[in-house]
């Protein structure tokens, strides 16, 4: 069976022959072709949409398997950071710093880096400036609104484009 290219191929050079035609019987071998190739088209086309939509439950599958997926390991992560600490407070408490297993060594050391900055309840109105930090970004829906309305001073900055087209299956 012919490709999707191919059956597109001999419709488009059909189509063409078909405008230069001058015998009746060879119009009509090519329209009997040209019905032909269409029904071939719709036969490839619906085999196409079939895998399309194949493909696209497959992937909300394996998103929604990702998902739970993604749980679990947060979930052990959890559990492994609960031990952890639980595991640390009982070797501190027995004041051991250091400790050999036969298959791993535990040590309890100081973090490295910087040390931890701890803010106190305060307002960030109340920050002196040199401490705040400012944001600055377009505000989109205000720009779109001023485009839509025909304010000629969002011109210079801004228009809107065009929408683009989709294939959408049903």
């Amino acid at each position: 069976m012919a490709t999707l290219f191919e059956i597109t191929a001999d419709i488009r050079l059909l189509e063409d022959l078909l405008e230069n035609v001058d015998d009746d019987k060879q119009e009509a071998m090519i329209l009997d072709f040209l019905m032909g190739s269409q029904d071939d088209l719709k036969e490839k086309v619906d085999n196409y949409i079939e895998l399309i939509q194949e493909l696209q439950a497959r992937s909300t599958a394996r998103k929604e398997h990702a998902k739970q997926l993604m749980e679990l390991a947060r979930t052990d992560e959890n559990k492994a950071r609960r031990l952890k600490a639980l595991l640390q407070t009982h070797l501190e408490s027995l004041e051991i710093k250091r400790l050999n297993t036969p298959r791993h060594r535990v040590t309890i050391a100081q973090n490295g880096g910087k040390a931890p900055l701890i803010l106190h309840d305060f307002s960030v109105e109340n920050l002196p400036e040199q401490f705040k930090t400012v944001i600055i970004e377009p505000d989109t829906a205000a720009i779109r609104a001023a485009v839509e309305a025909g304010d000629e001073a969002v011109q210079a900055i801004a228009h809107l484009g065009e929408r683009g087209q989709s294939l959408r299956i049903k």
